[in-house]
């Protein structure tokens, strides 16, 4: 179901967020181990991230995501799970932080809007970019990373030491495709 049926995902979202960045202070760090990804149709999307270490305590990833089809709002269906267990083999549990089948339009104007489109334009080429409300189709495009990491500024301010799995899966129409990351989080002294 879609977050504009369950408002309390936007708020329980929004309220994260808004702390996040009233408590500007990272009380954690992480270090990107592996970037792994699936694409069951080469020509519809392909896609190649390898993890790296940028500098000290800076972790990122580089490669390329190529979308090769236009995509529009009844096109495919996004969903994004966290994991964490205090071991690198496991088990892995998921944690409440989860998006079930969220709509083209909805997670890139919430998710990514708000969480990974300004840093993707300080280290990605061709990455979408809009002033108001996406508004579907995501148009195909190649687009290259170039070292990019996530900002912890947006993320929140505390998390418990782990091993930390997200996957973000989108499903189409004759296609399936996923990108998921193992980090280790530990707290920042």
């Amino acid at each position: 179901m879609s977050a504009m049926k369950h408002p309390w995902k936007i708020a329980i979202f929004l309220l994260i967020s808004t702390l996040s960045l009233a408590l500007s202070k990272q009380f954690w760090d992480f270090e990107l181990i592996q970037v792994d990804y699936y694409t069951s149709n080469p020509e519809v999307a392909d896609i190649k991230l390898n993890a790296q270490r940028i500098d000290r305590g800076r972790y990122g990833a580089s490669g390329f995501i190529d979308l090769k089809i236009d995509l529009y709002e009844d096109d495919v269906r996004i969903q994004f799970l966290l994991q964490r267990s205090q071991f690198r083999s496991g088990p892995f549990t998921t944690m409440p932080m989860k998006i079930e089948n969220e709509t083209l339009s909805t997670a890139v104007n919430v998710f990514y809007r708000n969480m990974i489109m300004e840093e993707a334009q300080k280290c990605c080429e061709n990455a979408p970019y809009f002033n108001d409300t996406f508004k579907p189709p995501l148009t195909k495009r190649l687009v290259t990373l170039n070292q990019c990491s996530v900002s912890l500024e947006k993320l929140p301010n505390y998390m418990m030491d782990g091993y930390y799995i997200t996957r973000t899966s989108v499903y189409g129409r004759d296609w399936y495709g996923y990108l998921e990351t193992l980090a280790y989080v530990e707290s920042a002294n």
